[in-house]
């Protein structure tokens, strides 16, 4: 049996195709894969917005300030942790007002157990 685009002898009788236009056509197969999924290729969508990073950023250096030599409002111990009472959403992310100093175990409690957080810290459930 002859090759199907040059008549030499074939060596693979399901493509119909001797070795060199075989491999040929993986090679053509290869660079136009390639070219596809360059041109198909999407940048990754950002995690956050470059607002919020901005927002972020000014929050971090707020905090930062904020929460030296301020007690943790559960147990008394150096705060280290800022706990959003009304959550990080919108506005709330930079209102100090409903900012509480708390150290890293307390804030975990906090957020573990928020109905204790409810009675004993002044935390308020949060509206959706």
């Amino acid at each position: 049996m002859n090759c199907i685009q040059c008549d030499n002898i074939v060596e693979n009788k399901d493509t119909g195709l001797c070795a060199t236009c075989s491999a040929k056509k993986r090679k053509i197969n290869k660079l136009f894969k390639r070219k596809i999924s360059e041109k198909t290729k999407q940048k990754a969508i950002a995690k956050v917005s470059i607002k919020q990073s901005t927002r972020l950023a000014e929050y971090n250096k707020e905090v930062k300030k904020w929460i030296v030599n301020k007690a943790c409002q559960v147990c008394g111990l150096k705060a280290n942790q800022c706990h959003h009472s009304r959550g990080r959403l919108g506005i709330n992310l930079l209102d100090k007002s409903t900012w509480i100093p708390v150290c890293a175990k307390c804030h975990e409690r906090i957020h573990r157990e928020s109905k204790w957080a409810q009675e004993n810290v002044n935390v308020k459930p949060r509206s959706i």
